[in-house]
Protein backbone atom coordinates (compact mmCIF):
# COMPACT_ATOMS: atom_id res chain seq x y z
CA UNK A 1 0.00 0.00 0.00
CA UNK A 2 1.34 3.58 -0.68
CA UNK A 3 0.26 4.78 2.73
CA UNK A 4 2.84 1.85 4.07
CA UNK A 5 5.69 2.72 1.18
CA UNK A 6 5.55 6.34 2.32
CA UNK A 7 5.27 6.76 5.95
CA UNK A 8 7.55 8.63 7.78
CA UNK A 9 10.27 6.39 9.38
CA UNK A 10 11.34 9.34 11.52
CA UNK A 11 9.01 11.39 14.15
CA UNK A 12 11.02 14.35 12.99
CA UNK A 13 9.32 13.67 9.35
CA UNK A 14 6.11 13.81 11.16
CA UNK A 15 4.28 17.32 10.37
CA UNK A 16 2.13 19.17 12.75
CA UNK A 17 2.17 16.76 15.84
CA UNK A 18 5.04 18.03 17.54
CA UNK A 19 3.64 18.54 21.21
CA UNK A 20 2.18 15.40 20.84
CA UNK A 21 5.51 13.87 19.64
CA UNK A 22 7.30 15.61 22.29
CA UNK A 23 4.92 14.28 25.16
CA UNK A 24 5.34 10.01 23.61
CA UNK A 25 9.47 10.99 23.83
CA UNK A 26 9.41 11.77 27.13
CA UNK A 27 6.92 9.09 28.09
CA UNK A 28 8.92 6.40 26.63
CA UNK A 29 12.04 7.98 28.22
CA UNK A 30 10.99 7.27 31.42
CA UNK A 31 8.50 4.03 30.44
CA UNK A 32 7.75 2.31 33.54
CA UNK A 33 6.63 -1.62 33.16
CA UNK A 34 2.73 -1.39 32.99
CA UNK A 35 2.24 1.97 31.96
CA UNK A 36 0.27 2.96 29.68
CA UNK A 37 -0.74 6.18 27.45
CA UNK A 38 -3.49 6.37 25.02
CA UNK A 39 -3.14 8.22 21.34
CA UNK A 40 -6.41 9.12 20.43
CA UNK A 41 -7.64 11.07 17.34
CA UNK A 42 -9.63 11.47 14.09
CA UNK A 43 -8.20 9.32 11.19
CA UNK A 44 -5.56 10.50 9.50
CA UNK A 45 -3.86 12.52 11.87
CA UNK A 46 -0.63 10.76 12.37
CA UNK A 47 -1.07 8.35 15.34
CA UNK A 48 -0.12 5.33 13.58
CA UNK A 49 3.14 6.77 11.62
CA UNK A 50 3.87 8.50 15.32
CA UNK A 51 3.79 5.35 17.18
CA UNK A 52 5.38 3.60 14.41
CA UNK A 53 8.11 6.16 14.17
CA UNK A 54 9.00 6.51 18.03
CA UNK A 55 9.33 2.52 17.88
CA UNK A 56 11.90 2.56 15.53
CA UNK A 57 13.92 5.51 16.83
CA UNK A 58 13.89 3.76 20.38
CA UNK A 59 14.36 0.41 19.19
CA UNK A 60 10.67 -1.00 20.27
CA UNK A 61 9.04 -4.01 18.36
CA UNK A 62 5.84 -2.86 17.97
CA UNK A 63 2.95 -5.66 18.34
CA UNK A 64 -0.33 -4.00 16.33
CA UNK A 65 -3.35 -5.25 17.83
CA UNK A 66 -6.93 -4.72 16.39
CA UNK A 67 -10.06 -4.50 18.63
CA UNK A 68 -12.27 -5.80 15.93
CA UNK A 69 -10.78 -8.98 14.95
CA UNK A 70 -8.88 -9.98 17.39
CA UNK A 71 -8.64 -8.30 20.86
CA UNK A 72 -9.26 -9.91 24.18
CA UNK A 73 -7.72 -9.67 27.51
CA UNK A 74 -6.30 -12.75 27.00
CA UNK A 75 -4.68 -11.98 24.24
CA UNK A 76 -3.46 -8.55 25.72
CA UNK A 77 -2.21 -9.92 28.83
CA UNK A 78 -0.67 -13.16 26.63
CA UNK A 79 1.43 -10.41 24.75
CA UNK A 80 2.60 -8.30 27.89
CA UNK A 81 3.97 -11.51 29.32
CA UNK A 82 5.66 -12.70 26.19
CA UNK A 83 9.62 -12.32 25.80
CA UNK A 84 10.25 -10.47 21.99
CA UNK A 85 11.60 -12.65 19.35
CA UNK A 86 13.84 -9.56 18.39
CA UNK A 87 14.92 -8.73 22.00
CA UNK A 88 13.82 -5.54 22.16
CA UNK A 89 10.79 -4.13 24.46
CA UNK A 90 7.61 -4.12 23.02
CA UNK A 91 5.37 -1.40 22.50
CA UNK A 92 1.47 -2.67 21.90
CA UNK A 93 -0.56 -0.62 19.99
CA UNK A 94 -4.47 -0.98 19.83
CA UNK A 95 -6.11 0.24 16.61
CA UNK A 96 -9.58 1.20 18.38
CA UNK A 97 -12.03 2.98 16.43
CA UNK A 98 -14.08 4.40 18.84
CA UNK A 99 -13.95 5.10 22.85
Amino acid sequence: MLLEKYRPEYSKDVIGQQEVINFLNHFLKKWEKGKLVIVYGPSGTGKTSIVKSLANENNLEVLEINPENQFSLEILRTATKQASLLKKKRLIYCIARDF
